[in-house]
């Protein structure tokens, strides 16, 4: 979108309350460019909005809520998940190998070995087993660590050695190396990481936040950072962003912290944007809200940022059109999510724990259990629709 807030279709203007998108692309240019504002006025206003697309792995931002509320199926993405991974370890890896003090000899010139701790044989607790959670327990258990993650699902999971439930978690703590946050923030979240959580945790242990600022006491975490247990602190999230200058977490000598960047890496919008072409590819037939359809044909107008211009584009759903950067048939993985709000209260499942619930019948999980019903009856098909072309 232009300075001014032009969209344009087939490079013509198109007035902001004319858009009538259908589906909507809320990717990294939407949230953090200037046509931010402008990109969510047309999206909300637009009154055949069926889906959207988020280009973020969380669900808390109120946006979304205005989007299910019209009766439009949101869907997120864990195409961050590597970074983030990847983050993780980093940040865990510097903490170990006394990264602060390693820098400081090198910028007096001053030659001493620095004995530092291996991850080989650590103890991980991962709070929040989706995507981001996997993806860090699979990297660090190729050090030789060893994984406990915890989620509802008690179902055992390969990318963990033990899975457990939130209600372990005062007896886990003690015996956890790393802590690591990448939950969503949720009411039964919300300062998970108290005093008595901090209380809890072993002596020399690391605290990673890559969730959300919320899931944390931040005045009960500098209080026990100053005790020093935990013993050091990396932290991409917080509850005011940005963080404000007088922050004591700025210069507190047990803390690392990024600007919430952990997953803007340079193959984020590449997975992202291949995700969204291939959600695109939904079935012409397919019954979306209702009896209704993409036109009920092959194309449909679809709100996209990008590179600091918002268009609405004309997508062929057989070819995958614009966003397609190739014609090669890509599969998409299960650790999709589908929100969907009823009441007010979001519910999170994966992809892979639906299957079909027709006419009010119960289906079953993944796991043979049956199914719980996220959404009333009338938005059910457009769920269904989405889960259907995965």
């Amino acid at each position: 979108m232009s300075d001014s807030g032009e969209v344009t279709l087939n490079g013509a203007p198109v007035a902001e309350d004319a858009v009538n998108a259908e589906a909507a692309w809320t990717n990294a240019d939407v949230f953090f460019g200037p046509c931010a504002r402008a990109f969510m006025r047309a999206m909300l206003k637009s009154p055949d909005l069926k889906w959207v697309q988020s280009g973020a792995a969380g669900f808390d931002n109120a946006v979304f809520g205005q989007i299910v509320q019209k009766g439009a199926t949101l869907t997120t993405s864990h195409g961050q998940a590597v970074g983030m991974s990847e983050y993780v370890l980093a940040g865990v890896l510097d903490a170990f190998q006394n990264g602060p003090q390693r820098r400081a000899h090198q910028a007096a010139a001053q030659w001493e070995r620095v004995r530092f701790r291996e991850i080989n044989g650590s103890r991980w607790l991962i709070v929040g087993f989706g995507a981001i959670g996997k993806g860090v327990a699979d990297r660090a258990r190729a050090f030789g660590a060893q994984v406990t993650g915890v989620r509802r699902s008690q179902e055992a999971d390969p990318s963990a050695d033990r899975i457990a439930p939130m209600a372990d978690l005062p007896a886990l703590l003690p015996e956890s190396d790393v802590v690591v946050l990448c939950c969503p923030l949720t009411a039964e979240t919300r300062h998970v990481a108290d005093a008595g959580f901090f209380a809890a945790m072993k002596p020399g242990a690391v605290l990673v936040n890559v969730g959300r600022g919320g899931l944390v006491d931040e005045p009960a975490l500098l209080a026990a950072l100053d005790r020093g247990v935990p013993e050091h602190a990396v932290l991409d999230v917080f509850e005011t962003e940005p963080l404000p200058a007088e922050s004591p977490f700025w210069r507190h000598p047990r803390v690392s912290l990024t600007p919430h960047a952990s997953g803007i890496t340079d193959g984020q919008h590449v997975r992202n944007d291949r995700l969204f072409a291939e959600n695109l590819r939904v079935d012409r037939d397919a019954s979306l809200c209702e009896s209704r359809r993409f036109h009920g044909s092959e194309v449909v107008d679809v709100l996209v940022a990008r590179d600091r211009c918002v268009q609405l584009l004309r997508v062929d759903v057989d070819r995958g059109g614009p966003l397609a950067s190739d014609g090669e048939e890509r599969r998409v993985e299960s650790d999709v999510t589908i929100q969907c709000m009823e009441h007010g209260a979001v519910e999170r499942r994966f992809v892979g724990d639906f299957v079909r619930e027709l006419d009010g019948v119960e289906g079953h999980d993944s796991r043979g259990q049956p199914a719980p019903r996220l959404v009333p009856r009338r938005a059910r098909s457009s769920l269904l629709a989405l889960v259907r072309l995965l």
